[in-house]
């Protein structure tokens, strides 16, 4: 699978790939916004032949039929190591909860809601809500390990933001209380929904004044079928 990559805009397209292709084009972006291109293909590769596997061993009568019609994603050509995957996917998702709360005054017209009090708040502000302290509020280390949260866990997101966004509003709806990301990965419809998603929550960014370092970071989506 060949990623259509213009410098800062990534084109999806609907008439020239199967759903769960564009499902791990997105997820690759997700969990790896600032890799090069070249390793991000890599990457969405590894996922569809993880994918195809997963679908032979659910169907193992169509299994020769799929091995031959995606012969790409034989296991042997797409030895890439997904071992830091899980762990990115989630950091991913936290970014989208955080960004979820910066917009929301711009998105639905309301203030956030935060310790009991809506208003406008502070990136560190949510990132405390998110991450309260440990040990019944005494921990040490607690302002260090924001400052790691924030820088780790929300800035390396910053170009998927709106995507991140997207995939957390979605799995609030989709799927509340399950982990991360059980969608169906072979909907097209939802991957469209995603995108255009994502569109709405850069515009709302964008219009977000303390977001502006983010805004000018974020990769453009183009979907096209």
């Amino acid at each position: 699978m060949e990623q259509v990559i213009f410098q800062d805009r990534v084109v999806l397209d609907a008439s020239a790939s199967e759903p769960f292709e564009i499902f791990a084009q997105l997820q690759t972006l997700m969990c790896f916004p600032n890799e090069p291109a070249e390793r991000r293909e890599r990457v969405a590769n590894a996922i569809c032949a993880d994918i195809l596997d997963q679908q032979c061993d659910l169907e193992p009568k169509l299994a020769p039929a799929l091995r031959a019609q995606f012969p790409q994603y034989n296991r042997s050509k797409n030895r890439v190591s997904l071992a830091s995957h899980g762990r990115r996917w989630g950091e991913a998702f936290n970014a989208g909860a955080y960004f979820l709360v910066r917009v929301k005054h711009v998105a639905v017209g309301e203030n956030p809601i935060l310790d009991g009090v809506a208003g406008k708040v502070s990136g560190r502000a949510v990132v405390k809500a998110m991450f309260p302290p440990r040990e019944r509020g005494h921990e040490i280390q607690y302002e260090s390990r924001l400052h790691d949260i924030e820088k780790h866990s929300i800035r390396l997101f910053y170009p998927v933001a709106h995507l991140a966004a997207a995939y957390q509003c979605a799995a609030q709806t989709v799927s509340p209380g399950a982990d991360a990301g059980e969608f169906q990965v072979h909907n097209l419809e939802f991957h469209r929904i995603i995108v255009q998603l994502a569109g709405a929550y850069a515009d709302c960014i964008r219009a977000t004044p303390e977001l502006a370092n983010v805004a000018d970071q974020l990769i453009a989506l183009e979907w096209r079928e």
